[in-house]
């Protein structure tokens, strides 16, 4: 048995008809289209650096006051956008590159994210807070200097 013949779509017709047109209408469809591309990256880098990314595992009672912080880093310039998570995600965030910063309690275990030198402790504040750098050689898309600058500023 012979199926029935079904009709063909307009989106199919399209480009049944574009298929079969000369290179020259494949070619101006092909220019507009990469013009529009690379028209839409344009309009997405505004020349400015990205945010820092600062993943905040201290704890809701700290929330305040990494807020003020990263408000204060913000006057410099640059942009800070905070992730509130729990610590261990905090760690886990810098271990693959995904954040810039991080804070942890101190007694949260950093052992492995040390050895595997994905970064360092920059310092601890008064409170055991510790202020985590992820190291820019081993997650190259890391803005050292901005993540030193950053680290800073929360320590001090």
């Amino acid at each position: 048995m012979i199926p029935p013949a079904r009709s063909v779509s307009r989106a199919r017709r399209a480009w049944l008809h574009l298929s079969g047109s000369p290179p020259a209408a494949r070619r101006r469809l092909f220019l507009a289209a990469l013009a529009l591309a690379a028209l839409g990256a344009a309009a997405c880098d505004d020349g400015r650096p990205r945010a820092l990314i600062l993943a905040d595992g201290a704890g809701p009672g700290l929330a305040p006051w990494v807020d003020e912080r990263a408000s204060t880093f913000e006057r410099s310039g640059r942009s800070v956008r905070v992730l509130r998570v729990g610590a261990d995600d905090a760690i886990n965030l810098a271990s693959r590159g995904d954040a810039d910063v991080a804070l942890v309690p101190g007694e949260v275990p950093i052992d492995r994210f040390l050895s595997a030198q994905h970064g360092r402790e920059a310092g601890r504040r008064n409170d055991g807070l510790r202020v985590l750098v992820v190291d820019a050689r081993t997650h190259p898309k890391v803005d050292k200097e901005g993540a030193d600058s950053l680290a800073q500023h929360l320590l001090d």
